[in-house]
């Protein structure tokens, strides 16, 4: 994350993206199956997943950085425990529906949020 990219845009507008990619991203995590294209690519749900919240991480961070520069450990930490909530949360309201919950998409998402964190902390230093 280059300080071009975040001197871009003012703290809140980062805050503002941030929150409605969240928003996107509980949308599309939750979008009845039959509204979902088709497609035979294997193991493109756990790229969804992966990226998903790579990118929410990422965008995260971009806001951390921007207001903070170098966020204290305890950010870390507390992101990567919210995040295990939230998507615990959005496994298990997904069979509401149409949508298979599963240990796996939930691994996916943590594993993607960790290197999230360990991009932002690159770019930290």
């Amino acid at each position: 994350m280059p300080d071009a990219i975040t001197a871009r845009f003012s703290p809140n507008t980062l805050r503002r993206i941030w929150f409605i990619y969240w928003v996107a991203l509980f949308a599309v995590m939750h979008t009845p199956r039959e509204h979902l294209p088709q497609t035979s690519v294997s193991n493109l749900d756990k790229a969804v997943h992966f990226t998903g919240y790579l990118l929410l991480t990422l965008l995260a961070g971009l806001y951390v950085l921007r207001v903070h520069r170098a966020p204290a450990r305890r950010w870390y930490v507390s992101w990567v425990l919210m995040i295990a909530v939230y998507a615990a949360f959005d496994e298990l309201t997904q069979p509401f529906v149409n949508r298979t919950a599963g240990w796996a998409d939930w691994a996916t998402d943590i594993i993607g949020t960790v290197v999230g964190l360990i991009l932002v902390r690159i770019d930290s230093r």
